[in-house]
Order: structure tokens, then sequence, then C-alpha cells
């Protein structure tokens, strides 16, 4: 898996203003040691922090919308 240019473009068109795509896919970003999947403390520690970051919550939006996250963003798994 390598740099979509798709997917930037997409957030983009979404409105997002701060888009960056990693060139050199997935598995290198695995095999640089950045985080794939965190866990829910570690989200809150970032939180409390204040450490800037996205959240996007994958979850069906009316999952998302009955447990809200504060702050995240729901792009539902299927849209991704």
């Amino acid at each position: 898996m390598s740099f979509n240019p798709w997917a930037v473009r997409r957030a983009a068109a979404l409105g997002y203003t701060n888009v960056k795509g990693f060139i050199e896919g997935f598995p290198e970003w695995k095999k640089a040691g950045l985080p794939v999947a965190v866990s829910p403390k570690h989200i809150l520690s970032e939180m409390e922090k204040e450490m800037p970051f996205v959240l996007i919550d994958v979850r069906p939006r009316h999952l998302a919308e009955k447990e809200h996250l504060p702050g995240a963003v729901n792009i539902p798994l299927t849209e991704l």
C-alpha cells in the first residue's frame, strides 16, 4: 500500500485544511514505530496534554451519534 493522492484530495474536498499524506505508505509507517491504533487511555492522555491530533471515529454514524467522542470526526468505515 502506498501514498494515495486521491485520499488527500478527498479530505481537502471535505473541508479539511491541514491535510498531509504519508508518501512511503502504511508499511513504512508501521516500520517507523508510529501508532496504528491507540487505547482510550492514550487518547485521554493526549487530550489532557492538549496535543494536536485528529480522532476519526469509524463506527457507523448511528453509534457515533449515540456515544459521541468529544472532538472526534465520524467517518464510517464504509465511507473510507
